[in-house]
């Protein structure tokens, strides 16, 4: 059964945002690949990506955000851990220039596993105050 605090992170709030951003091996610290997210939480993040990678593994996560209101750019760094994972289809995604033509592209939960506060403040704010 899930703890209260998985639960309680796994369906927070969130928001439809996309962004950039791209996956590291945190072993080898190499980039793994490239994604773009469908939408953000202050628990974790939905991204597509043509990452091959199982439920359980764990890497470090950049995300290239923006608030198109302030205007303010941030880049927020966290390990985080596979939580689930599905193929998809290249028309399934939303910016598919990202990816390369002919390669399966997954839809993956990430779980923030060691996001800073700020990032956490930063992101609750566009969560909760500004609709896009």
């Amino acid at each position: 059964m899930e703890s209260y605090h998985t639960y309680e992170r796994r369906y927070s709030l969130r928001k439809r945002i996309i962004w950039y951003g791209k996956l590291l091996d945190l072993e080898q610290e190499t980039k793994l690949s490239y994604f773009n997210t469908v939408n953000v939480s202050i628990g974790g993040v939905l991204i597509h990506t043509q990452a091959v990678l199982e439920p359980g593994f764990t890497l470090q996560l950049i995300l290239f955000a923006f608030d198109i209101v302030k205007p303010k750019e941030r880049t927020i760094k966290s390990k985080t851990k596979v939580i689930h994972i599905n193929k998809i289809n290249m028309q399934q995604t939303e910016r598919n220039n990202v990816f390369r033509e002919g390669k399966q592209v997954y839809q993956i939960g990430l779980m923030y596993q060691d996001i800073l506060p700020d990032d956490t403040e930063f992101l609750t704010d566009l969560i909760l105050n500004y609709g896009y």
